[in-house]
Protein backbone atom coordinates (compact mmCIF):
# COMPACT_ATOMS: atom_id res chain seq x y z
CA UNK A 1 0.00 0.00 0.00
CA UNK A 2 0.91 3.54 -0.32
CA UNK A 3 2.50 5.12 2.62
CA UNK A 4 0.10 7.29 4.97
CA UNK A 5 2.78 9.93 4.16
CA UNK A 6 2.44 9.86 0.35
CA UNK A 7 -1.43 10.16 0.93
CA UNK A 8 -0.79 13.51 3.30
CA UNK A 9 1.31 15.19 1.01
CA UNK A 10 -1.21 14.39 -1.83
CA UNK A 11 -3.88 15.65 0.15
CA UNK A 12 -1.80 19.09 1.19
CA UNK A 13 -0.68 19.42 -2.42
CA UNK A 14 -4.91 19.24 -3.70
CA UNK A 15 -5.87 21.16 -0.42
CA UNK A 16 -3.74 24.23 -1.47
CA UNK A 17 -5.05 24.07 -5.33
CA UNK A 18 -8.76 24.64 -3.27
CA UNK A 19 -7.45 27.39 -1.39
CA UNK A 20 -6.17 28.94 -4.68
CA UNK A 21 -9.27 28.16 -6.29
CA UNK A 22 -11.19 30.35 -3.00
CA UNK A 23 -8.61 33.31 -3.28
CA UNK A 24 -9.00 33.07 -7.25
CA UNK A 25 -12.91 32.76 -6.71
CA UNK A 26 -13.00 35.95 -4.38
CA UNK A 27 -10.21 38.00 -6.41
CA UNK A 28 -12.73 40.37 -8.64
CA UNK A 29 -14.32 41.64 -5.01
CA UNK A 30 -10.54 41.78 -3.10
CA UNK A 31 -9.06 43.56 -5.96
CA UNK A 32 -12.45 45.87 -6.68
CA UNK A 33 -11.82 44.80 -10.09
CA UNK A 34 -15.49 43.99 -11.32
CA UNK A 35 -15.92 46.42 -14.40
CA UNK A 36 -14.98 43.41 -16.77
CA UNK A 37 -17.65 40.75 -17.14
CA UNK A 38 -15.77 38.59 -18.91
CA UNK A 39 -13.60 38.99 -16.27
CA UNK A 40 -15.47 38.59 -13.89
CA UNK A 41 -17.17 34.90 -15.21
CA UNK A 42 -13.76 33.93 -15.67
CA UNK A 43 -12.34 34.07 -12.17
CA UNK A 44 -15.70 33.19 -10.95
CA UNK A 45 -16.10 30.00 -12.69
CA UNK A 46 -12.41 29.34 -12.67
CA UNK A 47 -11.98 29.66 -9.27
CA UNK A 48 -15.18 27.63 -8.34
CA UNK A 49 -13.55 24.57 -10.84
CA UNK A 50 -10.44 24.21 -9.22
CA UNK A 51 -11.93 24.40 -6.09
CA UNK A 52 -14.26 21.51 -6.78
CA UNK A 53 -11.47 19.57 -8.62
CA UNK A 54 -8.83 20.04 -5.33
CA UNK A 55 -11.42 19.37 -2.57
CA UNK A 56 -12.65 16.08 -5.02
CA UNK A 57 -8.93 14.87 -5.20
CA UNK A 58 -8.22 15.39 -1.72
CA UNK A 59 -10.76 12.61 -0.61
CA UNK A 60 -9.78 10.93 -3.39
CA UNK A 61 -6.85 10.70 -5.77
CA UNK A 62 -7.37 9.95 -9.00
CA UNK A 63 -4.70 10.24 -12.15
CA UNK A 64 -7.31 12.18 -14.27
CA UNK A 65 -8.36 14.59 -11.66
CA UNK A 66 -4.73 15.96 -11.77
CA UNK A 67 -4.26 15.72 -15.19
CA UNK A 68 -7.42 18.21 -15.87
CA UNK A 69 -5.63 20.06 -12.94
CA UNK A 70 -2.94 20.55 -15.21
CA UNK A 71 -4.84 21.65 -18.08
CA UNK A 72 -7.25 24.08 -15.75
CA UNK A 73 -3.77 25.56 -14.74
CA UNK A 74 -2.50 26.33 -18.00
CA UNK A 75 -6.13 27.52 -19.19
CA UNK A 76 -6.21 30.06 -16.32
CA UNK A 77 -3.10 31.67 -17.03
CA UNK A 78 -3.67 32.27 -20.70
CA UNK A 79 -7.62 33.15 -20.07
CA UNK A 80 -7.02 36.99 -19.75
CA UNK A 81 -4.99 36.88 -23.02
CA UNK A 82 -7.99 35.17 -25.29
CA UNK A 83 -10.96 37.13 -23.41
CA UNK A 84 -9.12 40.20 -23.47
CA UNK A 85 -8.47 41.76 -20.09
CA UNK A 86 -4.82 41.52 -20.18
CA UNK A 87 -5.36 45.21 -19.27
CA UNK A 88 -6.76 44.64 -15.74
CA UNK A 89 -2.96 44.00 -14.51
CA UNK A 90 -4.09 42.89 -11.04
CA UNK A 91 -6.34 40.47 -12.34
CA UNK A 92 -4.38 39.32 -14.75
CA UNK A 93 -1.00 38.70 -12.87
CA UNK A 94 -4.14 36.69 -10.27
CA UNK A 95 -5.00 34.49 -13.21
CA UNK A 96 -1.68 33.43 -14.40
CA UNK A 97 -0.11 32.90 -10.48
CA UNK A 98 -2.83 30.89 -9.78
CA UNK A 99 -3.44 29.31 -13.25
CA UNK A 100 0.54 28.33 -12.96
CA UNK A 101 0.86 27.27 -8.94
CA UNK A 102 -2.36 24.63 -9.71
CA UNK A 103 -0.84 23.24 -12.81
CA UNK A 104 2.60 22.87 -10.26
CA UNK A 105 0.91 21.50 -7.32
CA UNK A 106 -0.59 18.68 -9.59
CA UNK A 107 2.83 17.92 -11.36
CA UNK A 108 4.05 17.61 -7.62
CA UNK A 109 1.06 15.17 -6.97
CA UNK A 110 1.30 12.86 -9.80
CA UNK A 111 5.50 13.12 -9.43
CA UNK A 112 4.42 12.06 -5.36
CA UNK A 113 2.22 9.10 -6.95
CA UNK A 114 4.91 7.95 -9.08
CA UNK A 115 8.00 7.64 -7.00
CA UNK A 116 6.09 6.45 -3.71
CA UNK A 117 4.31 3.61 -6.41
CA UNK A 118 8.62 2.65 -7.73
CA UNK A 119 9.53 2.74 -4.62
CA UNK A 120 7.34 0.08 -3.30
CA UNK A 121 7.53 -2.07 -6.33
CA UNK A 122 3.67 -2.06 -6.31
CA UNK A 123 1.77 -1.80 -9.19
CA UNK A 124 -1.86 -0.95 -8.75
CA UNK A 125 -4.77 -2.96 -9.96
CA UNK A 126 -8.03 -3.72 -9.93
CA UNK A 127 -9.22 -6.69 -8.03
CA UNK A 128 -10.61 -7.81 -4.39
CA UNK A 129 -12.52 -5.15 -3.07
CA UNK A 130 -12.35 -2.19 -5.89
CA UNK A 131 -9.04 -1.62 -6.31
CA UNK A 132 -5.96 -3.97 -4.79
CA UNK A 133 -1.94 -3.72 -4.68
CA UNK A 134 -0.30 -7.33 -5.84
CA UNK A 135 3.34 -7.11 -4.62
CA UNK A 136 6.01 -8.18 -6.65
CA UNK A 137 5.73 -12.05 -5.07
CA UNK A 138 1.94 -11.78 -6.80
CA UNK A 139 0.05 -12.08 -3.74
CA UNK A 140 -2.70 -9.57 -2.86
CA UNK A 141 -2.26 -6.90 -0.51
CA UNK A 142 -6.12 -6.16 0.10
Amino acid sequence: MLGQETKTYRAVCNLVSAGLGLVLLASPWMLAETSSPAALWSTVFGGALVMRLGSSAALRFRKWKARTQIAIGFWLAGVPWLFHFEGLSQLTRIHNLVGLAVAALAVAELWISRTALSRTGSVPVRGCRGSCIFRNGGEPAC
